[in-house]
């Protein structure tokens, strides 16, 4: 079977016009290859190309990874974010007390959930409204000890 279709790939050579079978144009075509120079330059670039994005998917894993087994929190931003999670806050809601916290020069964001009285001191219509809201939420009447009425946020405004 083997010779038969080394004739018949002979065979078709010839009829073609080539003097040469494929092997050896694929020879000729690797030696031509050997003989150029490889620029170097390229491969470094790919290979940096890979090294980045080999680290990146890492940073990410690892991120991604934390965020999802809630390890020890390494970071504020990161056990701000998780209280945020916790309590069922929309990204508005997160942006607005972390804003406020660094208005506030609390050290850790996450501070805002253990002090009522950053939220009291709020500013603005909308903050205002956003702060009793927040303040409501995660901060109970029931919990503080005071009625409904007692202490509402931006009073002076």
């Amino acid at each position: 079977m083997m010779q038969a279709y080394r004739f018949t790939a002979s065979a078709l050579n010839l009829l073609a016009g080539q003097a040469t079978s494929p092997l050896e144009n694929l020879q000729r075509e690797f030696q031509r290859r050997a003989a150029t120079p490889i620029d170097i330059s390229a491969v470094l670039w790919f290979a940096a190309g890979v090294i980045l994005l080999v680290g990146v998917v890492a940073v990410i894993l690892r991120l991604a990874d934390i965020l999802r087994t809630g390890k020890p929190y390494r970071s504020h931003g990161l056990l701000f974010l998780q209280l945020c999670r916790a309590h069922g806050l929309t990204r508005r809601e997160s942006l607005y007390l972390w804003q406020l916290a660094r208005k506030h020069g609390l050290h850790s964001a996450a501070q805002v959930f253990l002090a009522p009285d950053v939220l009291s001191r709020a500013e603005g219509e909308t903050g205002c409204e956003m702060a009793a809201r927040l303040l409501h939420r995660l901060f109970p009447p029931e919990i503080r000890g005071l009625d409904e009425a007692a202490s509402p946020p931006c009073s002076g405004i």
